[in-house]
């Protein structure tokens, strides 16, 4: 019974200073004073939403359901109180008395403090500090840390700046508030936006609420989730935080009436940003939801709280402390709360969509938790296969895990493992995952990347993708998975529509505008592509995949000086998107020692068996260019040898089978390139095939010039940015094939276009 009474609340506790001498001086008119007191206490708290829950002679405690509402409350309380309090205030689990009384340890903290403060003045513990956000928590500055007396612990303390206004004006608070932080913005703007504050202001102290409306650049029903902070004392549950962030924007995305950021976009931010109205106009939403998650054994504290960006105000906050088998209800709570604050639409279908209970095992859904993070992580894919195999063996009946397992499984066999286990081992947590729940989004969404990734039917896989989005508007996989399939199948406009809309909702999401990029260059825009490349390394200064790609625009532009600029500074970087850019500058430029000595070090590293190979394949050909043939003999051998190891354990992968036609090309075997060629292109599906490059690329290295050339035609006449006539020019790989002038009208015929 115990356990259903405690809850989590801020505690403001105060007594009269000097209240002994001034009963030793005058009993009877001090306890007049404290009679009169004690209204006026009542009054304040009630006013800030709270309630006075004990009293004894000069002490007073009170109760707030938020710690922005408590902190304005002791604000007022030492201002105006006479004779003068000492007020302390802190954030802690209390037990609840069948009376109302509160007990427990929260209560002690707030009356040492109190016992610490000035009379006149608060201290303010840095749990509650951390709670807050705005001009108040702004106001606020720390006074270092404090041994409490008859306690163990050491605790920070705040109280409010030296020159804060000191009197209970709201547009004389305000002001001085925007004054602290006007520098950040131009002058003009400051005194304009201070004005509005302050009639805003105005208008609140008659109307009970400050409400201002941001600008038309967002809908106001338009949110992204900030990174949950990790309060937990166990640095290993980072997890947690991750996972119940990423589970409440899972249920907002499902909302057809909000406008939901992705996860992805906003991973690299701060929990508590400094400006929260330059990132959401980044963002292009108008509001701001705030976090951070405390899991100390089976209880869970979270707290939230939903910001209006343009004035840094509260819509809403809460804070829940349950038990980790009630989390689930509480994610479906904060989703509710959040669309009620918007005032957005939550259909009777969304609220059962969202509510629906994922598993009744805590242990299956804290496993699940920890896939969730891992497949955040970068090179985390096999830990969250893991995790997700740990919860269903917990829970054999958790559907949500199932189909997480079925899309990791389905990535992995697309990206690194095609074989038959693997095949096998995706449709089996497919199949478990549409037995349990087909209804369910995550499971349709799972069905689709099976069918794409692993059938590599596109037709289906984008009907599928389409239903999906139908009842999941703000699930971006959706619009990459679309944009992707277009392009497959040669449909680029479309493509490049689907990317553009995506880049629109999810600004910051790299991987995004890295796609859109892709879809201009192979349209060859690529002034274009430039524009959104210059636009990304705006955003991510120094961010090395998007200077790798502007690298490639210049390249194909032949603008060789500038490409080798931007390349020089990423030397150590052994991705595989910057060491091949590397390459190419090599080859184009044909100097090769320093590239050949940019693989030999990376080389020298550990690395994956395919990259090692890959490497391996790219130092070999350069080697050959630079006439050191004894060594690219043995560079390609190696290769050549590490990729036959991996086409027998995986003779569907197309990439694999691609390799080892590279390999045999540069080591001068025509007949054996020529055949896995041609495999390579009989496993690739899609109207746009990428391996028919390779195989047009061994034909111009033999000198076939009749074979090489009419595919260079129908090349340059169906979208592909790769070879534009700079890089006809330049390119080694076409040397045997300049003396024929049908190779030499491609070479310059659209030099004027590019």
């Amino acid at each position: 019974m115990a356990e259903a009474t405690r809850k989590l609340a801020t505690i403001v506790a105060l007594d009269v200073a000097g209240y002994s001498a001034r009963t030793e001086a005058d009993e009877a008119r001090t306890t007049a004073e404290v009679a009169a007191l004690h209204e006026k206490i009542d009054a304040i708290a009630a006013r800030h939403g709270g309630r006075m829950f004990n009293s004894a002679g000069d002490g007073f405690m009170l109760e707030f359901p938020s710690s922005l509402l408590a902190v304005e409350a002791a604000f007022e309380l030492a201002e105006t109180c006479e004779p003068k309090v000492r007020v302390g205030v802190h954030l802690g689990d209390v037990m609840v008395q069948p009376d109302g009384d509160l007990l427990g340890h929260g209560i002690n903290v707030a009356a040492r403090l109190m016992a610490q403060a000035a009379p006149g003045s608060v201290l303010i513990s840095a749990d509650v500090k951390r709670m807050m956000r705005g001009p108040l928590a702004d106001s606020l500055h720390s006074r270092g840390t404090i041994r409490l007396p008859k306690m163990s612990e050491v605790i920070e303390v705040f109280t409010f700046l030296p020159h804060a206004p000191r009197r209970r004006d709201l547009k004389a608070r305000l002001a001085y508030f925007w004054a602290r932080t006007a520098s950040r913005v131009p002058r003009r703007a400051a005194l304009i936006a201070g004005a509005l504050i302050i009639a805003a202001a105005a208008v609140a102290l008659t109307l009970g609420a400050l409400r201002v409306m941001p600008g038309d650049q967002a809908p106001i029903a338009s949110i992204a989730v900030l990174p949950f902070e990790n309060l937990s004392s166990e640095k290993d549950a980072a997890f947690f935080a991750i996972g119940v962030q990423d589970e409440i924007l899972t249920r907002l995305a499902k909302l057809s009436s909000l406008k939901v950021i992705s996860r992805t976009s906003t991973a690299q931010l701060s929990s508590r940003p400094g400006n929260l109205r330059e990132l959401a106009a980044q963002l292009g939403v108008a509001n701001i939801l705030e976090g951070s998650v405390q899991r100390e054994g089976d209880r869970v504290r979270v707290n939230v709280q939903l910001i209006r960006a343009e004035t840094d105000g509260h819509l809403w906050a809460e804070i829940f402390d349950r038990k980790v088998d009630d989390i689930l209800a509480v994610q479906t709570e904060i989703a509710v709360a959040i669309a009620g604050a918007l005032n957005a639409t939550v259909t009777a279908e969304e609220k059962k969509a969202i509510a629906q209970a994922s598993t009744a095992r805590p242990e299956a859904y804290i496993a699940y938790l920890r896939g969730v993070a891992a497949s955040h992580e970068r090179g985390g894919r096999a830990r969250a296969a893991a995790h997700f195999a740990e919860a269903v063996t917990f829970d054999p009946d958790f559907a949500l895990a199932w189909a997480a397992t079925a899309r990791v499984e389905a990535q992995t066999y697309s990206r690194r493992e095609q074989t038959e286990a693997q095949r096998a081992a995706a449709r089996a947590a497919l199949d478990k995952a549409v037995a349990l729940r087909p209804d369910l989004p995550e499971v349709q969404l799972a069905e689709g990347f099976y069918t794409y990734y692993v059938e590599r039917d596109y037709a289906r896989a984008r009907q599928q993708f389409e239903k999906v989005q139908a009842t999941w508007p703000n699930e971006l996989e959706t619009f990459m998975a679309l944009g992707s399939i277009a392009r497959r199948e040669g449909r680029w406009e479309e493509s490049r529509a689907i990317y553009e809309q995506a880049v629109a909702r999810d600004p910051l999401r790299p991987d995004v505008r890295s796609s859109l990029i892709g879809v201009l260059v192979s349209m060859r825009n690529l002034d274009a592509a430039l524009k959104q490349t210059d636009e990304a390394l705006a955003r991510w200064p120094g961010d090395a995949s998007f200077t790798a790609e502007k690298a490639r625009i210049f390249q194909r532009q032949g603008k060789l000086a500038e490409a080798g600029a931007l390349l020089k500074p990423l030397r150590s970087r052994s991705d595989f998107f910057v060491y091949r850019r590397i390459v190419t500058q090599a080859a184009l430029e044909r100097q090769y020692t320093d590239a050949i000595a940019v693989l030999e070090a990376h080389l020298a590293k550990d690395q994956e068996a395919t990259t090692a190979a890959n490497m391996r394949l790219e130092l070999g050909r350069l080697r050959a260019l630079s006439g050191d043939a004894v060594r690219a003999v043995q560079d390609l051998e190696k290769a050549r040898a590490a990729f036959a190891a991996e086409f027998l354990r995986q003779p569907k992968n197309a990439s694999i089978v691609n390799s080892l036609a590279q390999a045999y090309c540069y080591l001068g075997d025509r007949e054996r390139a020529l055949t896995y060629a041609q495999k390579a292109i009989g496993l690739q599906t899609g109207s746009t095939n990428r391996y028919e490059d390779t195989q047009m690329r061994i034909w111009a290295y033999f000198g076939d010039k009749d074979l090489a050339i009419p595919a260079l035609e129908r090349m340059q006449k169906a979208p592909s940015g790769d070879y534009t006539p700079a890089i006809l020019r330049l390119d080694p790989i076409f040397d045997k094939l300049r003396d024929d002038p049908r190779f030499e009208a491609l070479a310059t015929g659209d030099a004027k276009t590019n």
